[in-house]
């Protein structure tokens, strides 16, 4: 199974990222591989979601990444990895990597 990371979900948050990740998946979907996306319940969609919780409130005043929510996704991205078996092709979210090299180290 592949497995994208993204705490944001297109097209529920809106961003260049989102959306490529979004198709990208869709694309592989298309030609037969087995696609999950690992992110916060943000809603239905077209992708199968392993979702890990609601969304928190992930910037601050000030527009920048909160850093207690950050960290605590990459945990429980790290959980979903280790529980489904997936290979993550992209983590998009700070401190994410640091959590998933200590699950495959």
């Amino acid at each position: 199974m592949i497995c994208f990371v993204c705490s944001n979900l297109w097209p529920y948050t809106f961003g260049g990222a989102e959306r490529h990740y979004y198709e990208l998946a869709l694309e592989l979907i298309r030609r037969g591989y087995d696609v999950r996306y690992i992110t916060y319940n943000w809603g239905p969609s077209e992708i199968p979601l392993i979702p890990i919780g609601n969304p928190p409130i992930l910037y601050d005043s000030r527009g920048r990444r909160r850093l207690w929510p950050a960290v605590s996704f990459a945990w429980r991205v790290a959980r979903a990895v280790r529980k489904t078996g997936c290979s993550v092709v992209n983590a998009s979210v700070p401190y994410t990597e640091v959590f998933l090299a200590s699950e495959r180290a």
